[in-house]
């Protein structure tokens, strides 16, 4: 019996030793690994590392790009300014007894056009979508023009023209439509400018009708005044003043002591002349009613305004 149970302790313990060796060669056995052809070196490995920032000497040197001197800025209404240079060659003024009315429509000119027949001129009236080129103006020595209708294209053509002889009375009215494109000319031309505002003058007032004007003795000397003692202007859609800028333009006509506008406390420029080549230029304010000008038709026959029409037109034509 003893020697049965030491067999059987016997079998038990190699029973467990046969086991432990089993589980030993199982742990030990190598994993197959599949069989793999490695990537050609010279192809990129991919990563998630992240790119490395270039050095100073790697990154791209930027030159700043030269200074671009700034475009002047052009004056209203980006209009261009026509240069004070001699006239064309092709330029032609015509005879100065011939006179353009031009944007003036004639049922509100009629007096002034009967005045100036009577004294040999001849006169016609343009108005509308007709522009001033270099063939219609070399037909004329003289233009009265309400400037306010004055074109881009017209205004250089305008300049060589008074540049080569041409003689123009510029009637300007208040409000700035129109008046920015005729300082622009002006300005360089002969030193006349027109301002925008409103003269005024409480101590020399007349009525016309329903209409309200100011009178003026100041009349300076000149042959475009030669006949001229008092001057009437109506003011009821405003009367704007001039500015003369330099000695190339002279005012002729003032208003009284009493007279103001925003720029001026006492006796506002209300016309000038100049010399511009060899042309001529007068530059008349008024109101802005057709039948009121200074030389319409209820305007023209008050005071001295008849006359200063004939002064001007005469010294124009060079007479």
């Amino acid at each position: 019996m003893k020697r049965l149970f030491i067999l059987l302790a016997i079998l038990f313990i190699l029973a467990l030793i046969l086991t432990a060796i089993v589980l030993t060669v199982n742990d030990v056995e190598p994993t197959p690994t599949p069989i793999y052809t490695p990537a050609p070196t010279s192809a990129p490995t991919a990563t998630h590392e992240p790119a490395p920032i270039p050095t100073p000497a790697q990154s791209p040197i930027l030159t700043p790009s030269p200074t671009v001197a700034p475009t002047p800025t052009q004056t209203p209404e980006s209009t261009p300014t026509p240069a004070a240079t001699p006239a064309s060659v092709g330029t032609t003024v015509g005879p100065y007894q011939n006179v353009l009315l031009f944007q003036l429509s004639v049922p509100y000119y009629t007096t002034a056009t009967d005045v100036l027949h009577e004294k040999g001129y001849t006169v016609d009236s343009l108005e509308g979508a007709t522009e001033l080129d270099e063939e219609l103006l070399a037909q004329y020595g003289t233009l009265v023009i309400r400037s306010r209708y004055l074109t881009e294209n017209e205004a250089p053509v305008l300049t060589e023209w008074l540049q080569a002889g041409g003689g123009a009375l510029f009637l300007v009215e208040p409000g700035i439509q129109g008046e920015t494109l005729t300082n622009s000319m002006l300005s360089p031309l002969c030193g006349i400018e027109v301002n925008n505002d409103n003269v005024k003058d409480p101590a020399n007032k007349f009525l016309y009708g329903l209409q309200e004007g100011i009178l003026t003795t100041v009349i300076q000397e000149h042959p475009a005044t030669q006949n001229v003692n008092e001057l009437a202007f109506f003011t009821v859609d405003g009367l704007p003043s001039l500015k003369v800028t330099d000695d190339r333009a002279e005012t002729i006509v003032e208003g009284e002591q009493d007279c103001y506008s925003i720029f001026y406390t006492h006796n506002p420029p209300l016309a000038a002349a100049a010399e511009c080549g060899q042309g001529r230029i007068v530059v008349v304010t008024g109101s802005g009613d057709r039948y009121s000008f200074t030389f319409g038709d209820r305007c023209i026959s008050i005071a001295d305004n008849q006359a200063f029409l004939l002064d001007i037109i005469n010294w124009l034509a060079h007479e």
